[in-house]
């Protein structure tokens, strides 16, 4: 299966966006939390909230601290969400993945739903990629909508496809 849209919450993007800008001259970076979906039988993703990292960085590295962690756990525990990828800032650089950034996909988010999104605060743009297939491994630029209803539950009327339960509890 593959993802073809990603939809990102207009609150989870505001909380990326303010993010960038306050860091807009290192790089920072946080968690993606949501929900894979299934739609005409095509993966989409759904991100619901953007945890802020505690970041050490500096204009082309970021490190998002442990202490994050209790964060996204209690934000994951109370809203029934799971990881679905990460975002961070390349600052005045362009939007794409850098070699660390695919190994940071490889190690930490290889399942089919999870996404990178990058975001240049100082050229205003942004970028989310997914993998391309389960066989080819291979990371692309994913077509993504802030969405600005109410969540995944109400766009895909509460319904949810026992297909995916191989991707979630799948290592």
């Amino acid at each position: 299966m593959t993802l073809k849209e990603v939809y990102i919450n207009k609150d989870a993007y505001f909380v990326m966006e303010k993010h960038a800008f306050q860091g807009a001259h290192g790089e920072v970076g946080g968690f993606l939390l949501g929900r894979p979906c299934i739609r005409d039988d095509d993966m989409v993703t759904w991100v619901m909230k953007a945890v802020p990292g505690n970041c050490i960085s500096t204009s082309g590295h970021v490190v998002i601290k442990s202490s994050t962690y209790d964060r996204v756990w209690n934000e994951m525990e109370h809203d029934n969400l799971i990881i679905v990828g990460w975002y961070h800032t390349h600052p005045g650089m362009g939007i794409f993945l850098s070699g660390t950034d695919v190994n940071t996909m490889s190690l930490y988010y290889p399942k089919p739903y999870q996404i990178a999104i990058v975001i240049d605060p100082i050229n205003r743009n942004h970028g989310v990629f997914g993998w391309q297939d389960e066989e080819s491994k291979r990371l692309v630029r994913i077509q993504s909508y802030i969405f600005i209803g109410e969540d995944h539950k109400k766009y895909f009327h509460g319904r949810y496809d026992n297909r995916l339960s191989k991707f979630l509890h799948r290592r």
